[in-house]
């Protein structure tokens, strides 16, 4: 076992890395492993999980230098890359048939590493790690729940119910999608509205976690209980079948892209 400027490998027999341009790093996994007759006999001969490693430690290699000649891409850019790559080697090309992410702790040592570089880098240059964009402001929040409340569409409601949901909940967008209505009671008693909502991070689920939320202290348009009821009340369609949800994510769609264009909607 030898590494690439600290990145494990698998070559511990002598033989040559392959020689790839990062830069065509997916381009070239599909040329230079999937269809050349050479690379398709290593496969076969189980010479392939050592290649794609080498490949995956040089491409980890290359994001972090192209950081520290241009300072790009950033930390978590770079952690997509690599995500998005292991995507391509386990679905898109081999079908899941290698099994060199099932190895998960070299998954998660190549991973850690690079964090660790650039966390050590941001460090040396006085530069933080991740630029944390602007907080949602009250004046904002007011902006958007009157926005779509105006628009009195059932779409539009439910979009004010979900940002009126996610804001009081500090919950991310994942997390609220998933409150369906089986997961909501109003009690008169406490004039609430429970609800329970499972924490996730990643493809983590945590526990359960039960919250009460309270009418709004001065504003109606910014209230949890009016938009999650006005919701209720332009959506009465939705059969107890296909249960009520928060949003309609097409097929496929990520709850953030999908989140992204309802925000985009308000800007544009």
């Amino acid at each position: 076992m030898h590494s690439l400027h600290g990145f494990k490998t698998a070559f511990d027999d002598g033989s040559q890395p392959l020689m790839i341009d990062p830069l065509a790093i997916p381009l070239a996994i599909v040329y230079e492993i999937d269809l050349s007759s050479n690379h398709m006999h290593a496969r076969r001969s189980g010479r392939s999980d050592i290649e794609l490693k080498e490949i995956y430690g040089k491409f980890a290699n290359f994001l972090f230098q192209k950081k520290q000649d241009t300072g790009v891409p950033g930390w978590q850019t770079a952690m997509n890359y690599l995500s998005a790559l292991s995507q391509v080697f386990k679905k898109e090309l081999f079908n899941k048939q290698l099994g060199i992410f099932v190895d998960e702790e070299w998954y998660s040592g190549i991973r850690s590493t690079l964090s660790k570089k650039y966390v050590a880098r941001s460090r040396e240059i006085g530069e933080a790690l991740v630029e944390s964009p602007d907080l949602l402001t009250d004046e904002l929040m007011s902006q958007l729940c009157s926005f779509f409340y105006n628009k009195n569409t059932s779409k539009s409601m439910k979009y004010r119910a979900f940002l009126l949901n996610q804001w009081h909940l500090l919950g991310r967008v994942s997390e609220v999608s998933l409150l369906w209505n089986h997961f909501l009671e109003f009690s008169p008693n406490a004039g609430a509205l429970l609800l329970n909502m499972i924490r996730m991070k990643g493809t983590k689920i945590g526990k359960p976690t039960f919250y009460a939320l309270f009418i709004h202290h001065n504003s109606w348009m910014k209230c949890v209980l009016h938009g999650t009821g006005s919701s209720f009340i332009l959506n009465q369609e939705t059969s107890e079948e296909d249960d009520f949800c928060y949003l309609d994510i097409p097929r496929g769609e990520r709850v953030a892209t999908y989140v992204n264009g309802v925000i985009r909607e308000f800007v544009t």
